[in-house]
């Protein structure tokens, strides 16, 4: 009896290792020419973006492939901000033209209409607001506005009734906000200093509307603003000069640089147990970007060669992955935008299942297997 155990376990050992998992196409996806991909859904089944060639935001879907977003302007302009998904794919954040002509950060609802969301009383030129950052569960959108004195203040707007939620305003300086969490009570962005830009998180830790910022920075980092956050507030990266973590019970920790010399590192999105960070490198006077993966207790690694190695994906030789700009909250699913050897180099969206998951029909096909073997075995032992 104790052998035909054995015998009915290593069949489905067997059944289980030969298990197919997701094919290369599948796992690294081009959404598209000139697609510069911002933000992914948690399910990878939407990215949001801008097209690089004036036709504005773009949205892939993966029933629907790429189409443009009606109603936003022109992206690529510094003031436009960033375009932003919620974690359920229906709603985004960018930056639209208002009816008097001034561009106001906006947001679309899961039925396709733009609403702009105003400033705080002054443009500068034709720009009263801009969006740089929506909430994972979509009821958030943080950026800047506009002062009279010709500052910007960091701005929270509430999607539901287009409220002006929070404003961060700090005297004589100007103030943006890059990522909040759920709640909007913690906020990161930067403010500028006698140096420039500085890191701060912002965080109203009674919940009674009162805001405390802290830099970020710290005697290892030199860090000029925060990049990205997760939904519950616990973890941020950014941009200072090396990759850095944040987190509410720890502060900052430095994680070091690929590149030798001086540089910039850009953090550009961090999975939601802080386990994992993309973004990229710039060495001091270079535009050239170099790529990179964070692991906790793996540490940094080019992302290019994460994929093309780690991965095996022989469909990614194509592509030099130049700047991977999010990733979903559990850290399967990576866009960006990438260099290709198509028509002199230009630029493609991507995305990329860092983890690939078996296929529901092979799941269904082990599982009936697994299920017919126990029932052999159980016959045979009565």
């Amino acid at each position: 009896m104790a052998i035909r155990t054995h015998k009915i376990t290593a069949c489905l050992w067997v059944l289980l290792c030969t298990l197919p998992l997701h094919s290369q196409a599948q796992q690294l996806l081009d959404l598209g020419a000139n697609f510069w991909a911002s933000s992914v859904s948690a399910d990878g089944r939407t990215v949001v973006g801008d097209n690089r060639m004036g036709a504005g935001y773009q949205m892939w879907r993966a029933e629907t492939g790429l189409v443009n977003i009606a109603g936003t302007i022109s992206a690529g302009q510094q003031f436009v901000g960033r375009a932003s998904v919620s974690a359920d794919g229906t709603r985004v954040s960018g930056t639209g033209m208002a009816g008097d002509g001034n561009t106001e950060a906006a947001w679309r609802s899961d039925s396709g209409t733009w609403s702009t969301l105003g400033g705080v009383g002054a443009t500068s030129g034709t720009n009263r607001s801009s969006a740089w950052a929506l909430s994972a569960n979509g009821q958030y959108v943080g950026g800047m506005a506009w002062q009279p004195d010709g500052t910007t203040s960091g701005t929270v707007w509430r999607t539901g009734d287009g409220a002006l939620a929070t404003q961060v305003t700090i005297s004589g300086t100007s103030v943006r906000l890059n990522a909040l969490s759920n709640d909007a009570r913690s906020l990161g962005g930067f403010q500028n200093g006698t140096m420039g830009r500085e890191a701060y998180i912002w965080r109203d830790a009674l919940g009674t509307g009162s805001f405390a910022g802290t830099a970020v920075g710290n005697d290892a980092v030199s860090a000029s603003e925060v990049s990205a956050m997760t939904a519950d507030g616990q973890w941020a990266v950014g941009v200072g000069n090396q990759l850095w973590r944040w987190s509410a019970t720890g502060g900052t920790q430095a994680l070091g640089r690929m590149g030798s010399g001086m540089g910039t590192s850009l953090a550009t999105g961090v999975s939601a147990d802080g386990s994992l960070i993309i973004g990229f490198e710039r060495a001091f006077g270079s535009t050239a970007a170099q790529s990179f993966i964070w692991r906790d207790g793996v540490g940094l690694q080019s992302f290019n060669d994460y994929v093309h190695g780690n991965l095996g994906l022989d469909s990614a030789r194509q592509f030099v992955f130049d700047r991977p700009m999010s990733v979903s909250a559990d850290g399967q699913f990576v866009v960006g935008y990438a260099s290709t050897t198509l028509n002199g180099g230009e630029a493609h969206g991507f995305l990329i299942q860092l983890t690939p998951v078996p296929e529901p029909a092979s799941w269904a096909l082990w599982l009936i297997g697994s299920l017919g073997l126990l029932r052999m075995g159980r016959r045979r032992n009565s």
